[in-house]
């Protein structure tokens, strides 16, 4: 039996599968959509999905580019920055896949043919779905998707929120979020961060001196704290040009920059005050 294949028709439903996958997988992780880049990567997916149906070597063309389609895909729109993190995502957007998939099917099921508003609406109910699931959800976790940009650049960590964390920057008493430094570090001059790396509490002005950038040495800021073992102590912090909070927007942050590890397991790399949930 010959089958017709329609360019057009095909890259179309190509491109509203991989648009849908996208915003559904960016929902559930708390992402930020950027309408811009979701569509140039679902309509790159779609045009090289359609090369491999249409080459003669599509058998090993698919088995062997296949899978590096969702990695590549999950890098450039996530920007994983640990192994760990970079599984999350690719296992959420591959869920995604299977989510819009089986949405379509059951309603092909219920409502028979193949057509592009069958597609659509599976779509649209997948994405209602995950809302929904995620509204139930949202007030049983202390865990939260943490997206910190400055200077054009994106770090993406997962906070816990910490009802013990009542740190504020003295002048703006605006509370403080507390990073790991090697979470952030993409985020800092390279000079600065191995000097604060480097030196001892006692030692920070000479990691400050270290500062070429005009604009990030005046959004240095210092941050007394108090701790268990240690009583009295200060950490650097910076101030961020903003910070979503499960997709909250929170304009000009204060980072406070701690040197070692927050969660030994890995889970968490970030600890929030309770004010931030909501935005500030």
């Amino acid at each position: 039996m010959n089958v017709n294949i329609y360019a057009d028709e095909m890259l179309l439903i190509n491109f509203a599968v991989n648009m849908a996958v996208i915003l559904i997988s960016k929902k559930i992780l708390n992402k930020n959509t950027y309408i811009p880049t979701d569509i140039l990567m679902s309509a790159a997916v779609a045009l090289f999905s359609f090369f491999i149906v249409i080459s003669p070597f599509r058998i090993y063309i698919k088995t062997f580019f296949s899978p590096m389609i969702s990695i590549v895909m999950t890098i450039m729109l996530f920007r994983p920055n640990c192994i760990t993190s970079f599984i999350k995502y690719i296992a959420v957007v591959k869920i995604s896949s299977i989510f819009v998939n089986e949405a379509y099917l059951l309603l092909r099921y219920y409502f028979g043919g193949e057509n592009m508003m069958l597609l659509f609406c599976g779509a649209a109910l997948s994405y209602v779905l995950v809302i929904l699931i995620k509204n139930i959800m949202k007030n049983n976790t202390y865990y939260h998707s943490v997206d910190i940009m400055n200077s054009d650049r994106i770090v993406s960590m997962t906070g816990l929120v910490d009802t013990g964390n009542s740190l504020v920057e003295p002048i703006s008493k605006k509370p403080v979020i507390v990073a790991e430094l090697n979470a952030v570090k993409s985020l800092l001059p390279e000079k600065f961060a191995l000097r604060y790396i480097e030196n001892d509490v006692n030692s920070l002005m000479e990691a400050v001196a270290s500062i070429d950038d005009e604009n990030f040495k005046k959004s240095i800021r210092v941050i007394p704290f108090s701790s268990i073992g240690n009583e009295k102590g200060i950490m650097l912090g910076f101030v961020a040009d903003k910070a979503y909070i499960d997709g909250n927007s929170i304009h000009k942050p204060v980072i406070a920059l701690y040197k070692k590890n927050l969660c030994a397991s890995g889970l968490y790399n970030t600890l929030l005050s309770p004010r931030h949930i909501g935005g500030v």
